[in-house]
């Protein structure tokens, strides 16, 4: 019997020790565990001023897009601030994984794909409808 309880003991707190540990690497609303306030939408954590703080392009540094500004608004418009660029969003899935960009623009339209989302980073793929080449960005809030 004390062998059983023991691991009972054990296998609980192996399983909370695994629950309560965020590694912030999952592509999920910002955490609010701990208190009563509900998680905030999929969109009220993409909407924000976002900041490029690294950029890729076919794996190569592209410096030209590094502190390029983009507001997101809940209401599924953009503004790129540093060009005054106005544009479309929406989730494209029931994932919220994917971003369908400018969809009834074809010169501009592209799918993100969300690596990461918390509310103070947001980290996408996507081809680049100019050249077609893989972009990555990584890009935190202001």
């Amino acid at each position: 019997m004390r062998i059983s309880k023991n691991i009972f003991i054990a296998a609980t707190l192996l399983v909370l020790a695994a629950c309560s540990k965020d590694d912030g690497g999952t592509t999920t609303p910002a955490n609010n565990a701990g208190n009563n306030t509900p998680k905030p939408s999929w969109a009220d954590s993409l909407a924000r001023t976002w900041e490029v703080v690294k950029a890729t392009h076919n794996g190569a540094p592209d410096n030209s897009t590094e502190g390029l500004e983009l507001t997101m608004k809940k209401n599924g418009t953009y503004l790129l601030v540093t060009t005054g660029y106005n544009g479309t969003w929406k989730f494209s899935d029931s994932t919220y994984k994917t971003v369908m960009i400018d969809e009834n623009a074809p010169e501009f339209k592209t799918v993100w794909t969300i690596k990461k989302l918390t509310s103070k980073r947001l980290e996408i793929d996507f081809k680049s409808p100019f050249t077609g080449g893989a972009v990555h960005w990584d890009l935190d809030a202001k």
